[in-house]
Order: structure tokens, then C-alpha cells, then sequence
């Protein structure tokens, strides 16, 4: 990111989307919060991706000067599907990213009674392209579709198993899977900044039950309780866990497998906290050449990568800083529960090159 030294401190440039106006019904307006993306790993933040309240999703591009700064139209969604999660992103390649971000709110009262589908979206981005535009822009009918087509109750926990459909780089920009498995809808949504861990995404989604003892009463308090869902899915593709690449998303077995990519957890469920992340810390998540790795500390360490899982996740870390040599997530919900979900993944000691200082932070 490049800026006028004299000027630190001061107002750089206010970015604003020129591709063209539409109003597709939302009332209201707002962006997520933004995901700051080093796309050539120089610890500089070359782009920042955010969703909106109108269901679309943007990139920011901060390369350059600031009076090259832009903001292009990733996706074009729909105001039913309104974002306000932040988005997380996979590295497919060099210049190819993969932006993934739930859809829902719940940031206003009546959000709770509303029963919309919603979806988790994940879509390509060719980070040399500059010129997205309204026409340009993906909308769902150039993604891939995923979808849950089982459901069984074990043990007192609902397992949801998805399906394998083949993306084709002709034809997809991306995958994406609606928050529904078959029945009346429910309403559950994506409030949550999801975890990109290995060549998994991973995310909560929470159902709402919603009660009030007299909804016309202005001072009447409203309670929500709910139940939650833990989902897992490739991270490229959208597919579902699979034996032959030895890529189940949940080491822990919940009765006698662990292919499932989706179990309950009663209550409204938190974000997903990962083991081994610490202020020194960061992550490349998706796909590195060896030489990348070497220039970022890798020391020489070899990497093994394949087409449909990536490299997996690289620690920057002057330590081993997993939990008993695994990585591992937490989630609670407001059902007192607290769950402990393996991944299976492993850290990767770099050399002295990768201590660095990233950026500077105030702490209050």
C-alpha cells in the first residue's frame, strides 16, 4: 500500500464504488466489517474485501498510490441475503483468492423472526482484474451449488452430510450451499467471521427461537434462544469430506465416522477460536510454492501439495504453539456448551526470517 510520507496521519483518499448504480430493494445500507488481505506476502495490506447490507461483495485494492486506490464488485447478492459477517479468504494461487462470508443478520429485533434462506458464499477472485463492474460482477448462478442431502440424529447430535458436486473452472466462479436441509425453513444465518484451517472453511450458524410476553409493550424485554450448527467444507471446492483424500473435516468421531460436515450444538453458538494463534503469529492459508515458503522462513522445508487440498495452512510462528502437536477450535454456545473440535492440522517451525513486526497496534 502505497502512500505520500508528508501526509501520515492525514485522510489518504475516500474510496468509492464508480462501477455504476442499482437499487435492488434494500432498505437498509452499511458495510461488514473489512478483511485485510497481503496477497504477496511483504507484510503490507495490498486489499480489503467486506460485504454489505444489500448482500454484495466488494474488494478494496490498496495497491499502488492512493490515487490508484479502487473499489471493485466482487459479487452482486441480493438484499434478502444481507452481509454483515466478516469474510475470510483461501489461497488458490499467486493471484487467485477464494473470499468466502456467510449471509444474515441479526442486528435489529425483528431480524430474529425472519425465516429468509440464507447461504454461505465462496467466490474466486483473479486479483489482477480491475475492471469488476456491475455487469461483471458474479451473482449465485455462475457458483456452484453444494447442498445437504442427509441428515441423521446420533447420539443426541444432528449430522448433516453434504454433497461432492465437481466445480468446473469453465463454468464456476465459485461454490456456495444454502443454510437448509430440506423442511420448513428456519432462518439460519451466518452472523460470524468464518476459519479458514488446512484446506477446510470452517463457520457457525445459529437458528433463532424468538419469544416476548407482549410485543407491543415498548419496554418489554425480548429473549432469544436457538440452537446452532458447527460446518466444515472444503475450502476451493465446497465438497464434502471424502476418504480417499483422507480429508474428514472432524477428527472426532460422533458415532461411527467423522465424514459429516455439519453437527448441532444446542443454544446461539459463538464464532470459532483457533489453539494457536498468538500476537507473533499469522497465517497463509491455501497454496504456496516451496520457494514461497522459503523466502517467507521456511528454511528449506519441502511442502506437499495436491490440487483439491491445497498446502494447507502455514504457521509464521517461532514456535510450536499447538495444543498436545494438534491444532484445534473452540466454540460455546449460550447452552453452556463447549465444544472442542480437532482439526488435525500441524504447525511448521520457521527460521528467524519470519520474526517480523506485521503492523503496529494500539491497546487500550
Amino acid at each position: 500500500m502505497g502512500f505520500d510520507a508528508a501526509n501520515i496521519g492525514k485522510l489518504q483518499k475516500v474510496v468509492s464504488y464508480g462501477g455504476g448504480n442499482w437499487n435492488n430493494g434494500a432498505i437498509r445500507k452499511g458495510l461488514s466489517s473489512p478483511l485485510a488481505v497481503d496477497s504477496n506476502l511483504d507484510g503490507i495490506t495490498d486489499m480489503a474485501y467486506a460485504g454489505d447490507m444489500e448482500g454484495n461483495l466488494y474488494r478494496f485494492d490498496f495497491r499502488g498510490t492512493p490515487n490508484q486506490w479502487n473499489a471493485q464488485l466482487l459479487y452482486r447478492g441480493s438484499a434478502n441475503q444481507p452481509i454483515i459477517a466478516k469474510p475470510v479468504v483461501y489461497r488458490i494461487s499467486n493471484n487467485r483468492l477464494v473470499v468466502m462470508v456467510g449471509t444474515g443478520t441479526d442486528v435489529f429485533d425483528a431480524d430474529l423472526d425472519n425465516k429468509t434462506m440464507q447461504s454461505f458464499i465462496a467466490v474466486y477472485d483473479d486479483i489482477n482484474d480491475h475492471h469488476r463492474t456491475i455487469t461483471s460482477a458474479k451473482t449465485k448462478a455462475n457458483l456452484l451449488e453444494q447442498t445437504f442431502e442427509t441428515v441423521k440424529n446420533v447420539s443426541g447430535d444432528t449430522l448433516r452430510y453434504s454433497s461432492s458436486n465437481a466445480l468446473d473452472d469453465a463454468m464456476h466462479a465459485g461454490w456456495y450451499i444454502n443454510l437448509h436441509a430440506g423442511g420448513a425453513l428456519t432462518g439460519e444465518r451466518v452472523i460470524n467471521q468464518a476459519v479458514v484451517q488446512g484446506f477446510n472453511v470452517y463457520f457457525t450458524s445459529r437458528i433463532y427461537n424468538k419469544s416476548a410476553a407482549d410485543a407491543k409493550a415498548v419496554c418489554q424485554s425480548t429473549s432469544a434462544s436457538g440452537n446452532s450448527f458447527v460446518n466444515g467444507f472444503n475450502a476451493a471446492n465446497g465438497k464434502a469430506p471424502a476418504t480417499d483424500k483422507g480429508n474428514s473435516f472432524f477428527a472426532s468421531k460422533i458415532g461411527s465416522d467423522n465424514l459429516y460436515s455439519s453437527f448441532s450444538l444446542s443454544g446461539i453458538a459463538s464464532g470459532l477460536a483457533v489453539s494457536n494463534v498468538t500476537g507473533l503469529n499469522t497465517s497463509i492459508h491455501g497454496n504456496l510454492t516451496n520457494g514461497e515458503f522459503d523466502a517467507i522462513g521456511g528454511g528449506g522445508t519441502n511442502l506437499t501439495c495436491d490440487g483439491e487440498r491445497g498446502c494447507g495452512t502455514i504457521r509464521l510462528s517461532q514456535s510450536a504453539v499447538c495444543v498436545d502437536g494438534k491444532e484445534w477450535m473452540y466454540v460455546v454456545s449460550s447452552g453452556n456448551q463447549i465444544k472442542k473440535v480437532e482439526t488435525g492440522n500441524n504447525c511448521i517451525k520457521l527460521d528467524n526470517r519470519a520474526y517480523k513486526r506485521l503492523s503496529w497496534r494500539e491497546i487500550f
